[in-house]
């Protein structure tokens, strides 16, 4: 509340990325092959279950929560809408500290950015992304689980 005014603070989040810094797919013969026909059946919630939850990512968001005001969503960069849909259920089943799911291209929500003052970083885990979120952006190291 500033000078009586209510409703004018802005809340700052931080949005993790589902590809890489969240979870990886795994690489074992045909997890790719059943991860599209789980897809093309519309089975999207046993599509979410093939992928490998990073740790580590959980307990950053655990700490930002914890330690800052941030708000914490999820980005799925390679999947549609109903995917999405499917990662929130899965948010929403394991109790994590996640506010929003969206879908959108890493391309495209780097583009959005400029115009979204109220993201402070986003947090990624794969290499190709780097030059998408611009100063914004965060790797999250996949080996040590350190952010670079």
């Amino acid at each position: 509340m500033d000078k009586g005014q209510l409703g004018i603070g802005v809340e700052r989040r931080m949005i993790f990325i589902w590809e890489g810094a969240v979870a990886t797919l795994p690489d074992y013969v045909g997890v790719a092959k059943l991860e599209r026909v789980r897809l093309a059946m519309r089975r999207y919630d046993a599509a979410v279950q093939l992928w490998v939850i990073n740790e580590h990512a959980i307990k950053w968001m655990w700490t930002m929560m914890v330690r800052s005001s941030f708000r914490i969503d999820i980005c799925v960069t390679t999947r549609s809408p109903k995917f999405a849909q499917a990662v929130a259920q899965r948010c929403e089943r394991r109790n994590w500290p996640v506010r929003y799911v969206f879908a959108a291209s890493a391309p495209e929500l780097g583009r959005q950015l400029p115009t979204m003052p109220d993201v402070e970083r986003v947090v990624y885990g794969l290499e190709e992304q780097r030059w998408s979120y611009g100063p914004r952006g965060l790797l999250l190291s996949r080996d040590s689980g350190q952010i670079v």
